[in-house]
């Protein structure tokens, strides 16, 4: 018997774990849980009958899922009650499922173990079925959390015990003698050493073919309704959970146990544990949702996110690396995306989006009212900005951050913001539009709410020259030329191109009803100074004095085009 340590144990000790290679289809860890998709289905909408308990997936990609009123299959669209011919599962509870190496699903119910395959329904154990597990050398193994006894006469002794492993038509079952004591058990794993890990009322055990150990005897002695809910073991470090106050998470650390404190989380609540492929810890808890700790981060998950229960009795990855979780309301998936989501949970600020700039060294600004949030890789943090709105964001050769507010503009530069004025000190208004051109002058449109609307050079912070409607019409769109100059997009729709102080205008045709603050929706320029305008009549391409467009007549899915962009790749993307 060992005897455990009361120890703190960071992240990097809880989670020193079996480093490999990852998977291409497992969850990326680096998302977080509200970025990734997330269905829920739940009881209450008529997906089932009764709250799901346990999940699996046969080889030919059908999703079980085991519930307090029988066995359901899911083809990814439907969820369909199924029953073996002889209809015997009809109705009874199936809480624990396996999808064996060879095709044979294992069905756990309160009173026994069953196998189905080759539209043949086998029974095997008797007893509550509480985890069902194949080892690596695809023996099936059995942890049964009761025992039933028939009437006076008892069972034999070959079939007593909580561990009981079958082969074919054999059982074998170890552990009902006052030598071992494992009378009964309630959870399964396997280490990558091939240990067996028992989670048991009175103990967890550490089983192999050359005998055992056992641990946490002295911390459950005494408890008759406690036991160990939840095993989750790789290198023989081993992480137990006893949903208990004054409990909580145990981790074997070189035989001997420790007990887990990870800041913020009531281990006491933990029930439920689950390393997916990427070794990142999931747990799913009795009242507080789930969390997810991958590196020194860790993720939670609720109601209030969209999660069918805060109650989580357990996980399973399915072979697409999709996670799944069966609730006390209903079933949860979570799968990776292409496409991510910011949101208030990955702590924007609430309100609209008025302006977003992706930066050179991948940080992300985002204007919105009184605030810049900064995306950095997937963290997020906000700055508070000296007005009430942001109108247009953008960063000079210096890296400076330019901010136009609804009255002035500002430059945010080593955490501070710095007003820029006109040469007689009065303010330029707000700006809608900001770029620079190739000699690293500054250019500045002002319109809308301003009274003074014009378009303005700046070189090191100062105004050069201020450009007012009859020289240059009011601009609601600036982007440099690479050859030099800029291009203008005018708030009449029409296109522009500036340099030496000379003016071209090059008229677009535009459609009539088009609201008039989105008549020139975007403006993006190539890097042979060529333009591409994006306008609610399609998607035109203004290069050496000659305009092409390309609308729903010749290859797009509609004419009005929102914005475009081009990638790193130079694939030019368009939002429609």
């Amino acid at each position: 018997m060992r005897m455990p340590r009361q120890t703190i144990v960071g992240f990097g000790a809880l989670l020193s774990l079996v480093l490999t290679t990852r998977p291409a289809t497992a969850l990326d860890p680096k998302t977080r849980l509200t970025q990734y998709r997330h269905t829920a289905w739940r009881v209450q909408e008529g997906a089932f009958e009764s709250a799901p308990n346990a999940i699996a997936q046969t080889p030919d990609g059908y999703i079980w899922i085991g519930t307090d009123s029988g066995l359901v299959r899911f083809d990814g669209v439907r969820f369909r009650p199924w029953t073996p011919p002889d209809n015997k599962l009809a109705g009874t509870a199936v809480v624990a499922l396996l999808s064996g190496s060879d095709g044979t699903l294992w069905i756990g119910t309160p009173t026994g173990l069953l196998s189905w395959k080759d539209g043949r329904l086998r029974e095997h154990v008797s007893g509550r079925i509480g985890a069902i597990l194949e080892d690596h050398k695809r023996r099936i193994w059995v942890a049964r959390s009761r025992m039933l006894r028939e009437g006076n006469l008892g069972v034999p002794s070959a079939l007593t015990g909580g561990l009981c492993q079958v082969a074919g038509d054999q059982v074998g079952c170890i552990g009902g003698d006052d030598r071992m004591r494992l009378f009964t058990a309630e959870a399964l794993s396997e280490d990558l050493d091939g240990n067996l890990w028992i989670g048991a009322p009175n103990q967890l055990m550490r089983w192999n073919d050359r005998g055992y150990e056992t641990y946490l005897q002295d911390q459950l002695k005494g408890f008759a309704l406690l036991s160990v809910s939840s095993v989750a073991a790789a290198d023989g470090s081993v992480l137990a959970a006893i949903p208990r106050e004054g409990f909580g998470v145990f981790r074997i650390v070189d035989g001997r146990p420790e007990k887990a404190v990870i800041e913020g989380i009531n281990t006491a609540e933990i029930r439920s544990l689950f390393i997916d492929r990427d070794r990142s810890l999931w747990m799913g808890t009795a009242s507080d949702g789930l969390y997810r700790v991958s590196g020194k981060r860790v993720d939670h998950f609720r109601t209030e996110h969209g999660l069918s229960s805060n109650a989580v009795n357990g996980f399973f990855e399915d072979r697409e690396g999709n996670l799944w979780l069966a609730t006390s309301k209903g079933l949860d998936c979570f799968r990776d995306s292409p496409v991510l989501t910011f949101s208030t949970s990955e702590g924007l600020a609430a309100g609209a989006v008025g302006s977003v700039l992706a930066a050179d060294d991948g940080t992300v600004w985002i204007g919105r009212a009184e605030s810049v949030d900064v995306v950095r890789g997937d963290e997020v943090t906000s700055i508070r900005v000296p007005g009430r709105t942001v109108t247009s964001l953008w960063q000079d050769h210096a890296r400076r951050l330019w901010v136009g507010l609804e009255n002035e503009l500002t430059v945010y530069d080593h955490g501070q913001f710095h007003v820029v004025n006109r040469r007689d000190g009065s303010s330029l208004g707000g700006a809608v539009a900001i770029t620079e051109d190739e000699e690293q002058n500054v250019w500045v449109g002002v319109g809308v709410v301003s009274p003074d609307r014009k378009l303005f050079r700046l070189r090191d912070l100062r105004v050069q020259d201020e450009l007012s409607p009859d020289r240059v019409p009011l601009v609601r769109r600036l982007a440099a030329d690479p050859t030099g100059g800029i291009w203008l997009g005018f708030e009449d729709g029409n296109l522009g191109h500036y340099q030496n102080g000379k003016l071209e205008v090059f008229p677009l045709q535009q459609n009539a009803g088009a609201p008039g603050e989105l008549r020139f929706p975007s403006l993006t320029v190539d890097s042979d100074g060529s333009a591409w305008v994006s306008t609610w009549s399609g998607l035109v391409r203004w290069a050496h004095h000659q305009m092409k467009t390309l609308t729903s007549r010749n290859g797009l899915p509609c004419d009005a085009i929102v914005s475009a962009i081009r990638d790193d790749h130079a694939t030019l993307c368009l939002y429609t």
